[in-house]
């Protein structure tokens, strides 16, 4: 389900290939702890936003620019890693296997026939919690 707020994700380890800043899309609410996309204009948006491409990571804040016609002057620093995500019908057999986003808190197995956003690969399991390893490719 997709986010209607910020969110405390826990990340195993330090963020793995850096942390970036990115400008957010005009009329975006970005949530902490969400999966965040870029869009063909290099702006920052939530992955169940019309546009995205890519996926480059997990938001550190909270950022509103609801209201505003153009790109934010501020940037949302995000985050790349291994973080703690449900992933449904996951087994350890799927250790290694693709992870895909539907929004920004929501992760399968499946690509959805391209319509879901790789989002990394499913790095290992502890005590029942998923690790996915977001690799912003």
């Amino acid at each position: 389900m997709a986010l209607t707020a910020g969110v405390k994700v826990d990340r195993r380890g330090p963020p793995a290939g850096g942390s970036y800043g990115y400008q957010v899309l005009a009329g975006e609410q970005i949530w902490r702890g969400g999966i965040v996309a870029l869009n063909s204009a290099g702006t920052l948006q939530r992955v169940q936003t019309s546009g995205s491409v890519v996926i480059v990571g997990i938001a550190t804040q909270d950022y509103s620019n609801v209201g505003n016609a153009s790109a934010s002057p501020d940037y949302v620093v995000v985050e790349r890693g291994r973080w703690q995500f449900q992933v449904p019908s996951a087994t350890p057999s799927n250790i290694g296997a693709s992870v895909y986003a539907t929004d920004d808190n929501t992760t399968t197995l499946s690509s959805g026939s391209g319509a879901n956003l790789l989002m990394g690969t499913l790095d290992g399991i502890d005590k029942g919690l998923y690790y996915v390893r977001v690799s912003g490719t």
